[in-house]
């Protein structure tokens, strides 16, 4: 049993994977695509805009990161791009350490 706030992120997910179409539904493993179609809420409906950038909607925090954890693992085209997010990734974890050791003095 998931919660409710796992549940919503689940259902973001879904309705994304439902307007990026079957090649993005298609390339991620089938028993993962019915882990996020189980658990999602039926009836929560966040409206998905295609031709808005997701940063500029209302997705939840932890939907963001499950997309780009799907995006890393299954919609990259090839390691130069891997390289990039792990650049990122490495930069947004050295920003959340020094903001966490400026308030430990």
């Amino acid at each position: 049993m998931v919660s409710v706030e796992q549940a919503k992120m689940y259902s973001e997910v879904y309705q994304i994977l439902e307007v990026l179409g079957d090649e993005y539904k298609n390339s991620i493993p089938e028993k993962l695509y019915n882990l996020i179609k189980a658990n999602r809420l039926k009836d929560y409906k966040q409206k998905i805009y295609p031709n808005t950038p997701l940063t500029e909607q209302n997705i939840n925090k932890k939907t963001t990161a499950f997309l780009c954890m799907l995006h890393y693992n299954y919609w990259c085209k090839d390691e130069d791009e891997i390289n990039i997010i792990d650049e990122i990734l490495e930069h947004n974890e050295n920003k959340k350490r020094e903001e966490y050791f400026k308030y430990q003095d």
